[in-house]
């Protein structure tokens, strides 16, 4: 007999599944790395000048100023700009994932709060649930007056 119902519980048990999380965001775009800091390399001393120049002729009647710099401090003002660039790129890489996750972010918020207001709704006690004990203890307290007197009058007239 109890092997019956040991194995009936058994039998109709539920198996546990693995509940598996399910990630709706995306995987992070995140810069793996920054340029490389291209002040750090030191230019040479006797490399290292720039000069005003004026009226130097580019091509034949085309006479113009500026400054005149070292090929390696040249270099190194490209490669700056470059670094720079590609450094601004990778903020605005960030800029926009920040923004899309805070999108993410603000629907499962908006989400949240339209479930919140779901379970307050089905939270909300009924008014037969909030006065239902009350009522029974007057009916109860009414019929138990109600049999006792006609008991008694069936008693009386025995």
């Amino acid at each position: 007999m109890y092997w019956t119902v040991i194995l009936f519980v058994v039998g109709c048990g539920a198996s546990l599944q693995p509940i598996t999380a399910v990630h709706a965001l995306p995987e992070p775009l995140v810069a793996v790395g920054l340029p490389p800091d291209v002040t750090r390399e030191p230019i040479p001393p006797e490399a290292d000048w720039a000069v005003a120049v004026e009226g130097v002729e580019i091509a034949p009647g085309d006479l113009r100023d500026g400054i005149l710099l070292s090929f390696e401090k040249a270099q190194r003002a490209a490669r700056l700009r470059v670094a720079y660039d590609e450094m601004r790129s990778l903020y605005g890489v960030d800029i926009r994932t920040w923004a899309r996750e805070r999108e993410v972010y603000e629907r499962y918020l908006r989400l949240a709060d339209e479930e919140i207001v779901t379970w307050r709704e089905q939270a909300e006690r009924t008014w037969w649930e909030q006065h239902g004990s009350e009522v029974a203890l007057w009916v109860g307290l009414a019929a138990g007056i109600v049999l006792s007197v006609s008991v008694g009058a069936v008693l009386q007239e025995i």
